[in-house]
């Protein structure tokens, strides 16, 4: 955990610092502090972002209820119903079956052509044959400045 935060620190390039707000209090925590913290009651904690010279960016309060561990539980029990409802709704999946492919057909009853094109193919060649061209260009270029010194 600890080393995610460094990552993202520094691949954001901030500074994040910490403070326990209670009764009005205002307590700077370290990091440390904080992954010791089991609850905040009757507390609120400060959120302040720093980018790397110092300059303020943003700051948010975090309260014990936007944390507590009821959420953290209401949470879980979430993510438990929604692997139900998923493995429901791939069982549905699977019992439909998949129509027949149908052939386009044109209104007189005869089968439609296929007409796809190769057209990204043909750009690709004619943008060789011209890299090869200016290349040639060039090389006849220099060899006939090159006899007439």
């Amino acid at each position: 955990m600890l080393s995610i935060y460094k990552d993202l620190q520094s691949l954001l390039q901030i500074q994040f610092k910490f403070a326990l707000i209670q009764n009005g209090v205002t307590t700077n925590l370290s990091l440390e502090a904080l992954f010791q913290l089991k609850e905040l009651t009757n507390a609120s904690l400060l959120v302040s972002i720093y980018d790397l010279d110092g300059n303020f960016l943003l700051d948010f309060t975090l309260t014990g209820e936007m944390i507590g561990s009821d959420l953290v539980k209401e949470t879980g029990n979430d993510m438990k119903q929604s692997t139900e409802v998923i493995s429901k709704v791939v069982e549905v999946k699977k019992e439909k079956k998949k129509p027949a492919k149908t052939e386009h057909k044109t209104e007189k009853g005869g089968v439609l052509p296929k007409t796809a094109g190769h057209y990204l193919f043909g750009a690709l060649i004619g943008l060789v044959l011209m890299g090869m061209a200016f290349g040639l260009i060039r090389k006849a270029r220099s060899t006939n400045s090159d006899e007439q010194k």
